[in-house]
């Protein structure tokens, strides 16, 4: 899942839905590269997904996270280039851990057999719903955000076709 261009520009939201809502952003992108294969994820197959993760979530994503937030806010004893160089190799191996998730989850997702006639810019908003629904703490409010989604995962589908 190399070609995510498009969708760091949502990096952003991504991290407040993450944040203020509690979505896993790997789920969310797993939605995203299925709608840009015009394949629907059930809210079945995002609790699957989700599910299959969530102790490389818990065990080693969040404390990962956890730790480098810690020392963005709360620096320890050392010098801040030394704080600076811990907190850059801890976000890396939390890049690492969330590409793990991603390539898990890529292996997951079901292989989608038949043609869907529906545009990405549909699949894409089903399944960003999908994503909403699983989660269920995404508020209305939202929805500009859900039109950011849809436009990455449109222009990620018109790169790879």
């Amino acid at each position: 899942m190399g070609f995510f261009g498009p969708l760091l520009r949502t990096g952003r939201h991504c991290l407040a839905w993450q944040d203020q809502c509690g979505v896993d952003v790997t789920v969310l992108l797993l939605a995203a590269w299925a709608a840009s294969r015009r394949q629907e994820l059930r809210i079945g197959d995002l609790s699957f997904a989700g599910e299959e993760i969530a102790p490389w979530r818990n065990e080693i994503v969040e404390p990962l996270r956890t730790m480098r937030r810690r020392l963005k806010r709360d620096p320890s004893p050392g010098t801040p280039a030394e704080i600076a160089g811990v907190r850059s190799l801890i976000k890396a191996a939390e890049l690492e851990a969330e590409r793990v998730a991603l390539a898990v989850l890529e292996r997951l997702c079901p292989r989608n057999d038949r043609t869907d006639v529906r545009s990405v810019a549909q699949i894409a908003a089903t399944n960003i719903g999908n994503v909403r629904k699983y989660f269920s703490a995404v508020s209305a409010s939202d929805t500009a955000d859900s039109q950011i989604f849809i436009d990455a995962i449109i222009e990620l589908q018109s790169k790879t076709t």
